[in-house]
């Protein structure tokens, strides 16, 4: 064999070794353009998201507002009206009667559009007949009516035919708009209902965009295409509609968040957009790169069938990108030269060791003796993930082996070769989408672990897949190895197990008042035994949600009671309510509803708790008292509660026993009749914290002479009574005053317990999350007053998950106490550790800084891994991750340092777990 010399090896090396750093140098800048580019259309995707999130949350408002005018009265009585005058008169736009109904409901509905428009930006107000669309009263253009929409607006032709609320946008005659349309039912005098037609309340994107401008930092503008809106809208009309651009995408500018925007659509630089996808560009104007996010908007009919009918625009997202484009090129020729350099001195290294050649070889055949046998330790400890059926996934060559137990699980013949096709095959069809995306999510860098359904031999079963995949410098993944276990019996239990949950609701046995909880997202309303009982209904005879609910109130009672609800769901104060449900045998039962929001989300009530009362006593003694004076004391007698009759000129009139006692025990009912009340009850005062306040309150409720209810009084002994007030009438005015008088005493308590259930986590006894932010909200305003320092820990324990699937939930939630238990030990007195849900906890350190909140995470990680947790099955070695955030002056929400700690948690789990990260802005 010929052998090369020194110098012919050393150019040879020197040739391969340029090649190398040549190769490396173009690699890292395709690598750097590609992670720019998969950053960019990350982003694109994470804007999309926002904006749809946004249009589904004013899609909801337009419904609840156009249920709020709906639920007028007077409306559905005059758009029945205005309706069956239509028919009269030959249908279409109608005749004369028809006009002045319309001008009746237009007036009917005139202040409520004014605070519509005013308040929440609605642009359309529209009244339309079925079936098809028969437009009836366009509040915001009332000269235009009587025109057929069939075919153009499908949600009000859907809303016609099967009577169900719909939200969406669409573009109508005039605008184009976020709709919502709510069905409009008429009720006879005999409770029969009719159905009239729809409502429709719409409004332009201008107040979502100009919100997602400020939130995102972003602009956005909304485009229909050119054909879209001029086959809708009337020709007068369509210039309402948005500047006209013939270049690029020939479309019509709906909305806009920003200007800059224009520009770009007359020169036509927008990219074509195809189908569904999310578009991400980056163009260069006026010295600047912006980055434009482009995606599919589709109407109302294009989301019921996506197959069939195309997009009718796009929305237009974009950011300033000038800044990031100059750091990505400024990092790539700072690499470029970093590689040169490396290639120079790698050069002279090289010749170095070729000097060195026998040394040198026996060092790279113990490196790669080392290199093997950590090659071969991963090896065992990627054998170690496979539990049950296992299997082995190469990408590069799309290469798939499963373990006979997989075949065993999936009922497939061994002898077929396993791909991705054939495993998709056996999901349930109901779980395929799911499956496929995390499958897709984890190839692109997230967890693998799902549950699902498969279908063997006509027999559905549930399996759980985990997977771990081994990823190369470039994030991608290299192979992956991971599990199937068969857990349909476990997922039995499970599912059986929630739905005794669902179905379990606590009752006292000795409250006389029922107990009732409302969860607003999932439209449920949950009632105890006693709810049922009070109006004749055996305990859970039905369930109930909110149109329900709706449907058991009296109709004279109905309005008030919604608007009393709905108003305190707005402002979050306790609201207390009376009204007539519709009992078992037909009648009606006077109640007192009270509640209160106890759980919220993002400035939305989650939850809503409180209690009901059977008031048909005191109502009967209230009818009792205007039939006459005779009826009346024998009624009052019985009430139970303390009872006052005034006179117009201030005396006593009627007082029951139970007056006497609560006020004057010295005296009877017989003696106070004909007495003046102000002397009476000044004698009382004396027995009252604050007499004299007692009195002058009584004396300001005589003088407005408006009803009352429900205004709490607390004795000097603690007990707490509840007053209604109301003013007597006849004919010929105010003729006296009716005061009652209740102890309700153990009801407060029962509020107060239930308000320490509702902050309070059952499970842990620590504060739940809204006490802790609660908490944390007083820490923060502390600190801004006075400068001092505070700190938060997010904590989370690690692979919980694990622990719920291989030793059961009760293990589980053992582990959750006993971890309260041992953190709450390695806190202070003046600390506060709450927990947020699941695995995730809190802690709330005021007056710590940083260092101080770092020393205290670590030795908390410490001391949890070093001690295990005792189980049945063994002890548990349990791990946490914690991250670390300050408080700072500059927040403007409590919720702002909890989301930085949650964001350094993140880093510690993403960086392999059990450890402590700080967050490095707070």
């Amino acid at each position: 064999m010929h052998r090369l010399s020194f110098r012919a090896v050393a150019a040879l090396a020197c040739l391969a070794l340029a090649l190398i750093h040549t190769a490396i140098g173009t690699y890292a800048w395709q690598y750097g353009r590609d992670k720019l580019e998969d950053g960019l259309q990350r982003e694109a995707h994470t804007l999309r998201t926002a904006f749809e999130v946004g249009l589904s949350g004013l899609e909801q408002q337009m419904l609840t507002l156009a249920s709020l005018v709906a639920a007028d009265p007077q409306v559905p009585e005059l758009f029945h009206r205005g309706r069956t005058a239509v028919l009269a008169e030959g249908g279409g736009a109608g005749g004369v009667q028809a006009g002045a109904l319309r001008k009746d409901l237009y007036q009917q509905v005139a202040p409520a559009w004014i605070t519509l428009q005013q308040r929440y930006g609605v642009r359309q107000l529209h009244f339309q007949f079925g079936p098809g669309a028969l437009s009836y009263l366009r509040v915001h253009t009332p000269e235009r009516f009587g025109d057929r929409m069939d075919g153009l607006r499908h949600i009000i032709e859907d809303v016609n035919r099967d009577h169900q609320p719909r939200s969406g946008f669409e573009t109508g005659r005039i605008y184009s708009g976020v709709r919502g349309v709510v069905p409009v039912w008429h009720t006879a005098a005999d409770g029969r209902r009719e159905y009239v037609g729809a409502l429709e309340a719409g409004t332009s994107f201008d107040a979502q965009l100009q919100h997602l401008d400020e939130q995102l930092g972003a602009g956005v503008a909304v485009l229909l295409r050119e054909q879209h809106v001029d086959k809708a809208v009337w020709d007068e009309y369509r210039n309402r509609n948005g500047l006209r651009f013939e270049k690029g995408c020939r479309c019509y500018l709906e909305a806009s968040s920003r200007d800059e925007v224009n520009a770009w659509m007359d020169a036509g630089v927008l990219l074509p957009l195809h189908g569904d996808e999310t578009l991400s560009q980056l163009i260069e104007w006026e010295g600047r790169h912006w980055h434009l996010t482009r995606f599919a908007l589709r109407d109302y009919l294009g989301k019921r069938d996506p197959g069939v009918h195309e997009a009718v625009g796009s929305v237009l997202v974009w950011r300033d990108a000038s800044a990031a484009l100059a750091t990505w090129r400024s990092q790539q020729r700072n690499l470029q030269l970093t590689v040169l350099a490396a290639y120079v001195l790698t050069q002279a290294l090289l010749l170095w060791l070729l000097l060195r050649t026998r040394r040198s070889l026996q060092q790279r055949i113990d490196t790669t003796t080392a290199a093997l046998r950590d090659s071969e330790e991963m090896l065992k400890r990627a054998q170690s993930v496979a539990r049950l059926g296992c299997w082995h996934y190469v990408p590069a060559e799309d290469r798939l082996i499963w373990s006979e137990e997989i075949y065993r699980i999936f009922a497939i013949d061994p002898a077929t070769p396993p791909d991705y096709a054939l495993f998709l095959a056996r999901v349930h069809p109901d779980d395929r989408e799911r499956v496929d995306a995390a499958w897709r999510a984890a190839l692109d860098g997230s967890d693998y672990d799902v549950e699902h359904r498969i279908l063997v031999a006509g027999e559905t079963r549930w399996v759980r897949e985990l997977g771990e995949f081994v990823r190369g410098a470039d994030g991608r993944p290299q192979s992956a190895l991971g599990t199937v276990q068969d857990i349909t019996a476990l997922k039995c239990i499970e599912l059986e197990l929630r739905h005794s949950e669902e179905r379990y609701r606590s009752t006292i046995a000795a409250v006389e008042d029922g107990l009732w909880e409302w969860l607003v997202p999932a439209d449920r309303i949950d009632w105890d035994a006693r709810c049922f009982t009070m109006l004749g209904y055996a305990a859970d005879a039905f369930t109930l949600n909110f149109e329900r609910w709706r449907a058991l109130l009296h109709p004279d009672d109905a309005a008030a009671t919604i608007a009393t609800v709905q108003a305190q769901l707005a402002s979050g104060a306790s609201f207390a309510v009376e009204f007539r449900y519709l009992r078992a045998d037909g009648g009606w039962q006077w109640t007192q509803g009270r509640g209160k929001v106890v759980e919220w989300a993002d400035g939305q009530p989650l939850r809503v708790v409180g209690t009901l009362t059977d008031i048909g006593a005191r109502k009967a003694a209230e009818a009792a008292l205007q039939a006459g004076h005779a009826r009346l004391e024998a009624v009052i007698g019985q009430v139970h509660g303390a009872m006052l009759l005034e006179d117009g000129d201030g005396r006593i009139v009627l007082a029951n026993a139970t007056f006497c006692s609560l006020f004057l025990p010295a005296t009877t009912p017989a003696q106070l009749a004909g007495e003046r009340s102000d002397d009476c009850l000044t004698a009382a005062s004396v027995t009252l914290p604050g007499g004299r306040a007692f009195i002058d309150r009584i004396a300001a409720l005589r003088r407005a002479a408006q009803p009352l209810a429900g205004e709490e009084i607390v004795l000097a002994d603690g007990r707490v009574l509840e007053r209604d007030y109301t003013p007597v009438r006849s004919a010929a005015g105010l003729i006296g005053h009716l005061w009652t008088y209740r102890d309700i005493t153990e009801r407060k308590q029962r509020e107060r317990e239930l308000q320490r259930l509702a902050s309070t986590d059952l499970l842990t006894g620590l504060p739940n999350r809204r006490a802790f932010l609660t908490r944390l909200e007083q820490e923060q305003a502390r600190m801004q007053r006075f400068g001092s320092a505070g700190a938060v820990l997010m904590i989370d324990l690690d692979h919980f998950k694990r622990i719920n699937d291989s030793y059961g939930h009760a293990a589980g939630d053992a582990a959750l106490r006993l971890f309260a238990e041992r953190a709450q030990a390695c806190l202070r007195a003046t600390d506060l550790l709450g927990r947020l849900g699941g695995e995730e906890f809190a802690a709330l350190l005021p007056g710590t800084d940083a260092a101080g909140a770092t020393l205290l995470a670590e030795r908390l990680r410490t001391e949890i891994a070093a001690a295990p947790f005792p189980s049945p099955q063994g002890a548990l070695t349990i791990t946490v991750s914690v991250g670390v955030a300050t408080l700072s002056g500059g927040d403007t929400r409590a919720e702002m340092a909890l989301a930085r700690a949650d964001a350094a948690l993140y880093r510690a789990k993403s960086c392999g777990r059990d450890r402590v990260e700080v967050d490095c802005v707070g």
